[in-house]
């Protein structure tokens, strides 16, 4: 019982660190894609748009969220007339990044 009640244990530790790791992003290098690609264009700085109701306030939002839309943009999965193309040259380490930048504004 003990046994098995390490190897439980020692499968969430993994699959907790695994996840982590993925969605890790670098603050810095979101802040300067998230300019270099334009998003600040629609979105504000800091993700503090100045006009919701056409683009989305971001400035608030958790990492997980960012990283959601912006793959399911990028995949084609939600469909956006401006979004699935701005988020289709966007690699796994922007995403990360701008989802990291994006979090960290409150």
């Amino acid at each position: 019982m003990k046994t098995i009640h390490v190897l439980l244990m020692s499968g969430l530790f993994a699959v907790s660190a695994v996840t982590s790791v993925h969605a890790a992003g670098d603050i810095a290098k979101g802040e300067s894609t998230f300019t270099a690609k334009g998003c600040i264009g629609c979105h504000g700085p800091a993700g503090d748009s100045q006009a919701p109701e056409m683009f989305p306030k971001l400035k608030g939002r958790d990492e997980a969220y960012i990283l959601t839309q912006l793959t399911d943009f990028k995949s084609g999965k939600r469909v956006g007339t401006t979004m699935n193309p701005m988020a289709s040259t966007l690699t796994e380490e922007d995403i990360n990044n701008i989802a990291a930048y994006i979090s960290s504004n409150k």
